[in-house]
C-alpha cells in the first residue's frame, strides 16, 4: 500500500477502474475525430478561448484517457531497460541521464491524464471538426484555435474536457508541461491536507510532495529537470561526457538513485541528494516515474477488470 496513492486516488478517472484490455495506442485528443457515432456537444468560453466538449458519457473520453496514459506510461518504463548499466561506464553516462529525464517527462503526462487533466497536441483534423460542430450549432468561433500544445480537464461529470492553448513564460512544449504539472502539485499537496487521510499521513504525503516540487523548481519555474536535460544533452554539460569528470563513485551513486523508480514514491528520499545538482535531477526524475507506477499499480488492483485492466499492460514492464 501507497500513501501516495491513497492521497491520489480520489482524482482518478473513475471509468479507468473498470477499463480493460490492451486497445491500441490512442491520443485524448483523437477522440474529437475518432469516437465513433457517440458525437459531442460543443460550449465556447469566449473570454478565456476554452472550447468545451461533453460526450454525455464517461466511459467514451475513459477510454481515450485510458490508452493515452498507458501508452506514455509503457514509453517512460520501456526508456529505462536496462538504466543502471548505463551509469557503469563514462561512455554511456550522458545518455543514461537524458533516458532518465524523458522516461520522467512521459511519466508526468501519463499522470496528469490518469487523474483527469493532460497536455496534448491539437492538429488541423482536429480543429477543422470543432469548427464544423461549431458552425453547425450557430455559434461560429470568435477566436483562433491554432495547432499546438493545449491544456485539457475533464468536466466535473467525466463526459468530457475542456481545452485551452497552453503557453508558458518560457520555453517550449517541455517547459509548458512542468509547469502545468507543478500548478496540478501545489493544488494536490493542498487537498491533501485536508482530505480523507489521517492527519499524520496527509502530513507526511504533504512534505513529499513539497519537496519532490523543490526539486523542480529548483531554477527558474518549474522546469529545472528539462533545463538539466539540456545542459547535457545539447551543450555537453555537467561534466558527463568523455572526458567524463564524474567518477567511477559518483556514477555508482547516480546509479542506485535511478534504481528508485521502482520504489514507492514515499521511500523516495528527495529530502536531501548525494551528488549535487545530478543527485537530484535523478531522485527528481525517479519521483516522478515511481509515482506513475504507483498510479498504475493502485489502477490495477482495485479494477473491476482484475487482470484484464488496462493498466497491466506497461506494468508488466516494470
Amino acid at each position: 500500500m501507497s500513501l501516495a496513492a491513497d492521497a491520489l486516488q480520489p482524482q482518478f478517472v473513475r471509468s479507468l477502474m473498470s477499463l480493460s484490455g490492451r486497445g491500441h495506442p490512442r491520443y485524448l485528443m483523437d477522440s474529437i475525430t475518432d469516437a465513433g457515432k457517440s458525437g459531442f456537444d460543443l460550449d465556447v468560453d469566449v473570454p478565456t478561448a476554452t472550447v468545451k466538449l461533453d460526450f454525455r458519457e464517461e466511459g467514451i473520453v475513459g477510454s481515450f484517457i485510458g490508452g493515452d496514459a498507458c501508452r506514455l506510461a509503457s514509453a517512460s518504463f520501456t526508456s529505462l531497460h536496462l538504466i543502471t548499466q548505463a551509469f557503469e561506464q563514462p561512455e554511456t553516462l550522458a545518455w543514461g541521464l537524458v533516458r532518465c529525464y524523458y522516461a520522467a517527462f512521459y511519466a508526468g503526462n501519463s499522470v496528469l491524464r490518469l487523474l483527469g487533466r493532460s497536455c496534448s497536441y491539437l492538429e488541423r483534423p482536429q480543429i477543422t471538426q470543432i469548427r464544423k460542430l461549431a458552425a453547425a450549432l450557430g455559434s461560429p468561433l470568435v477566436f483562433d484555435i491554432p495547432s499546438g500544445l493545449y491544456y485539457c480537464q475533464l468536466n466535473p461529470a467525466q463526459t468530457g474536457f475542456s481545452l485551452k492553448q497552453a503557453r508558458g513564460r518560457v520555453g517550449g512544449a517541455h517547459e509548458v508541461f512542468w509547469e502545468v504539472f507543478d500548478e496540478f502539485l501545489s493544488g494536490t499537496t493542498e487537498d491533501v491536507l485536508v482530505g480523507h487521510l489521517a492527519p499524520t499521513d496527509a502530513r507526511a504525503v504533504f512534505a513529499k510532495l513539497l519537496s519532490y516540487r523543490d526539486i523542480l523548481r529548483r531554477g527558474a519555474g518549474a522546469s529545472w529537470l528539462s533545463s538539466v536535460r539540456n545542459e547535457i544533452q545539447y551543450r555537453q554539460g555537467h561534466g558527463t561526457w568523455v572526458p567524463s569528470s564524474i567518477n567511477r563513485h559518483v556514477r555508482g551513486t547516480l546509479g542506485r538513485l535511478a534504481e528508485q523508480w521502482t520504489r514507492d514514491p514515499m521511500d523516495i528520499d528527495v529530502e536531501a541528494m548525494p551528488s549535487g545538482d545530478l543527485g537530484a535531477y535523478i531522485a527528481g526524475c525517479a519521483f516522478t516515474i515511481a509515482l506513475c507506477k504507483t498510479v498504475l499499480s493502485r489502477i490495477a488492483a482495485r479494477s473491476d477488470a482484475g487482470a484484464r485492466s488496462f493498466a497491466q499492460a506497461p506494468l508488466q514492464l516494470c
